[in-house]
């Protein structure tokens, strides 16, 4: 296996890793400002469903980021061709954490709108989420099958 491929790889995803979670903070700070203005502010009847739909729409896509995730992983670890092993993986794990961070970014700002409490488990369960998703070099040679 071509060290610096899996090397490149976790550079990239790394990349997208930090930008989710830099966007999440410059979000959740722009937020708490306008906020603090007492700039946001939407009618209580749209609260409740505004909020249900993203807890929904949150739980579906994290099942489905996940759920791809790991069918990727385990039909790519079977295949003989380390570099197209490297590609599957790497498309697979690029959209299990846009996905992920994507519900993050969203949850903060449906957060926002609504002061809903069940927000806050949902943005919980997808920071987990992230956290869990970071790539790692052991992690990648682990998943696929690989020798150092």
């Amino acid at each position: 296996m071509n060290n610096f491929a899996v090397i490149e790889l976790i550079k990239r995803l790394n990349l997208l890793y930090y930008i989710h979670y830099m966007l999440t903070i410059v979000v959740a700070a722009f937020g708490f400002f306008l906020d603090f203005q007492n700039f946001i502010s939407i009618g209580n009847a749209n609260k409740g469903t505004i909020s249900l739909i993203y807890i929904i729409v949150a739980v579906i896509l994290l099942g489905i980021a996940i759920t791809n995730f790991e069918i990727v992983r385990k039909k790519t670890a079977k295949e003989s061709d380390e570099t197209k092993k490297l590609k599957n993986y790497g498309q697979a794990a690029t959209i299990r954490i846009s996905l992920i961070g994507d519900v993050l970014l969203a949850g903060i700002v449906v957060f926002y709108l609504t002061k809903d409490i069940n927000t806050l488990y949902c943005i919980a369960v997808a920071a987990l989420a992230l956290i869990y998703s970071k790539p790692k070099e052991s992690k990648i040679y682990n998943d696929l099958q690989i020798e150092d």
